[in-house]
């Protein structure tokens, strides 16, 4: 037999960590991802919690756009747009990023994903990279948000975004 006083710890125990100042979300999830419109509600799914969000837009090498996302100044997501050889597969791409490397395969093969990152393959065609194929990938760092589920789901907006982006012609 559960007492009252049993229950009332129990309740103490559960709220307890909910109520912490570091639990909360102090920002404004964005609705992009380098310029691309994402569903604000997937993307804060690997989001950690925090006072601060960032976005630095980059452009490592020629053929790579990325942007970090930082919460309170640390690494929380990556997402880049990368072109790649038309002979690299997915599997390829997914093993050059760290949170992917390995997964499931979705969308007949278009998309790699797992917990914390995804790659997927674009019908993009750009006229200064005619023999290349354009990639995009997601890799989160908040180990709290561990979700393959929502991984694919983000993975197939980033995916739609971009394909319906200007960037892709």
């Amino acid at each position: 037999m559960v007492t009252a006083s049993a229950l009332a710890i129990i309740a103490l125990v559960t709220t307890s960590g909910c109520s912490s100042s570091g639990e909360t979300r102090d920002y404004t999830v964005p609705s992009s991802l380098c310029g691309m419109a994402v569903p604000s509600d997937e993307l804060e799914a690997f989001l950690p919690a925090g006072s601060k969000i960032s976005v630095q837009d980059t452009t490592p090498v020629d053929r790579t756009k990325r942007c970090i996302v930082t919460v309170d100044g640390d690494r929380a997501l990556v997402a880049s747009r990368e072109w790649w050889g038309k002979k690299d597969d997915i599997a390829t791409v997914a093993f050059a990023h760290s949170q992917v490397k390995t997964g499931e395969l979705g969308d007949r093969g278009r998309v790699l994903y797992s917990e914390l990152g995804a790659v997927g393959k674009t019908q993009c065609a750009d006229a200064a990279h005619p023999e290349d194929v354009l990639y995009v990938a997601l890799e989160a760092y908040n180990e709290g948000s561990k979700d393959a589920p929502s991984m694919k789901k983000l993975i197939a907006s980033y995916i739609n975004a971009v394909e319906s982006s200007t960037e892709c012609r």
